[in-house]
Parts: C-alpha cells; structure tokens; sequence
C-alpha cells in the first residue's frame, strides 16, 4: 500500500475576543469549502487563540491594553511555535505574525486598508487622530508573504500605491456568499415579513447595514427625509447592527416620522428572514474592502441601490442603483424609482440573481487550493 504523505496548512484566525463576525465568516466559509475539495497533497487546520479565563480575575473587562498585549505579544510567540512550513493568515490585522514565519511559504488575505486611508483622511466620515503605528507595523510586514489574497481589484490597488508591494504577488480573490441566501415565494415573503414586521406591512421597509461611519447613514437619513412626504407609502427604516443611541440621534436630526426599527445581530436564517422582508437595501457607503449585505440582499430577490465608489462597480457591475454617496438627490430618485417602478424593480432584482451566481465560497476556495498548490510545490 502506498501512503502519501500529505502537508500541513494551517489557517490563523483573529482571536476568539476579537468578536469580529466577518473574519469568521470568511474563515469559516473558506475552510468549509476547502475541505469539500479534498486534496490528496495537503491537510488544513484552523486555529484560534482564546485569551486565558484566569485574566478576568484581574479584569472583568478586556481593554484595548489587554487585547493589544495578546495580539503583539502573545500571539506571535505562539504562531512561531505552532506554525508549520505552509500557513494562511486570514486577517491583515495579524500581518506582523509573518515577522515569525520560519520560511517565505506563508498566505495572508487582506480585506481592506481601512485605518491606513482613513488616517490619510481617503474616506469621508472617518477620521483617526492618531498616527496607526500598529497598523503600519503589521502591515509592513506583507512583504514577508509569498503570496497576499485581496479580495478585490480596488483593495489591491490600495496595497500596491500605499505600500508599494509587487503586484504579482498579489492575488484577487473576490469572497463568496452562502448559497443558503435564496429569495422566497411571494407567500414566504409575506408570512416572513408579517412575522418580522406585523405592523408594517402597508409600508415600504428600506434597510440599512453596519454600525461604522463610513456606512454613511447620515447619508441615508437624509434620503429618507427628502422623500418620507414624496412617496405613495410610508417609509419605515431598518437597521441591521446599528447603534441605537446614534440612530435615534439621526431620526431626530432630520425630522424622521417613524423610529428606526434596529436589529443589533441576527443568525444566519433570521438574516435570511430580513432580507426577504424589505423592499430595499439602501447601502451609500463611502468605503468598502469588498461589501457582502448587496450580494446577500441581491440573492434574496432584494434590489439595491449603492455608493458609486470603484469596489461596487468592480463586483455589482449593472444590478444595482448606484449614485456619488453625497448625492441625496439622485440617491432619493433611485429609491422612489425602485419602490414604486414594478418594471425596473423587477429588472434590478433580475439582475442581482445573476451576479450573485459569480460568487461563490466554493470558487474561492479553488483559487485559493490553486495557491497552496503551487507553495507547495515551490
């Protein structure tokens, strides 16, 4: 019998403490996917450090201290330790970890650049007062990388002006979504939606997503405002994740007749649930690394109407509504278009069901098997 002796690839999440769900998404979903490939030349693993419980004697909460002394500190004694000849760093927050790689054969994915352009004061709404010395350190350290993922064309562009890091090196790896995102029957939408909204169902449900500042809600406050006395229905705001101290402040800002229904956190079939309960995703961020509400709201028959910035051009091309993320005015006439217009709300929720076919986890796990292919074989 012949045995064939298979390599260790290890995947490196974020700490558990972090409490970042997006890393755990992509992390989750990719290694999922790539275990289903079942390849005869390598095994993945994932780990995930945890924070001792015995800290909270000292502590009842984790400080920014804390998380900071286990980030820089601990982990990197701990993945120089633990790693194996070939490794996958799934977040470019842990970037300086490849400062102790023990040989050039490691993966990282980077999502966005998010502290970096901000602190240049490159995305509106989001200032940092302070020099990200962290950020910079870690992320100095991608040149130690055999290979960087970026999960978009505009990420990489980022990486290549703002480090100046060899393009070849750098591979675009577009995320995926979950096929479990399905649009319902008519009669599912409507049970969903009472169920979720059982006094709104004579109003048009306009969802907005996330709690950070360059989600640009102010932006879609404001849409509401000019259009709450235009439309032929009433207006109700939804919030996934939001902040509601920061939305009541809003709905008071501009005059907002009805109070922003706010979901803090959702599982995956409740998300589901929502998406096919609303009328539109209203999503004028002024940055994204990737942006996945549009494509999960586009697989649940949803229209969308988006900032024009390049990351949703690059990945939505024609499904969804896009104007300048300051622009009110058009961004108003998208959305009473898409409400009330059956022929071009039907044309946009057609057009969203077919981009979405172009991203899936089990592609991505491919084009990253293809990666730890070729480490391998180097």
């Amino acid at each position: 019998m012949k045995f064939i002796n298979k390599f260790n690839i290890i995947i490196f999440q974020d700490f558990k403490e972090d409490k970042r769900i997006s890393m755990d998404v992509y992390t989750y979903s990719l290694y999922y996917s790539l275990k289903q490939l079942n390849s005869n030349n390598y095994k993945i693993s994932l780990f995930q450090p945890e924070i001792p419980s015995w800290i909270s004697l000292f502590s009842k909460e984790l400080n920014l201290m804390t998380l900071r002394f286990f980030r820089y500190i601990i982990y990197p004694i701990i993945y120089f330790f633990k790693s194996k000849e070939h490794n996958h760093i799934v977040d470019q927050s842990y970037s300086h970890l490849l400062y102790f790689s023990k040989k050039n054969k490691s993966i990282i994915t980077v999502h966005d650049l998010i502290p970096i352009l901000a602190w240049k004061g490159l995305i509106n709404g989001l200032k940092y007062p302070n020099y990200p010395f962290l950020m910079y350190f870690s992320l100095r350290a991608l040149k130690r990388a055999k290979f960087i993922i970026t999960v978009s064309d505009s990420t990489k562009k980022d990486l290549i002006n703002h480090f100046n890091l060899n393009e070849n090196n750098i591979k675009v790896i577009h995320n995926g979504i979950s096929e479990k995102f399905k649009q319902y029957s008519i009669k599912e939408k409507k049970i969903t939606r009472f169920n979720l909204f059982p006094h709104d169902e004579s109003k048009f449900l306009i969802l907005i997503s996330g709690n950070q500042l360059y989600k640009n809600h102010e932006t879609s406050f404001k849409v509401i405002e000019n259009l709450q006395f235009k439309s032929t229905k009433e207006l109700q705001l939804v919030c996934l994740g939001g902040n509601k101290e920061d939305l009541d402040n809003l709905s008071q800002r501009y005059n907002i007749k009805h109070s922003v229904i706010l979901f803090k956190y959702l599982l995956l079939d409740d998300l589901i649930d929502l998406y096919n309960s609303v009328d539109c995703l209203l999503f004028p961020s002024w940055y994204e690394g990737f942006g996945i509400p549009p494509l999960e709201a586009m697989a649940c028959g949803t229209p969308v109407i988006t900032s024009n910035i390049p990351i949703f051009k690059e990945i939505l091309g024609d499904s969804a509504l896009m104007a300048d993320p300051s622009d009110v005015d058009k961004l108003s006439q998208h959305l009473k278009i898409l409400l009330e217009n059956d022929t071009v709300r039907s044309m946009y929720i057609n057009n969203g069901l077919n981009i979405v076919t172009k991203y899936s986890w089990e592609r991505n796990a491919k084009c990253v098997a293809n990666l730890y292919e070729q480490i391998i074989s180097d």
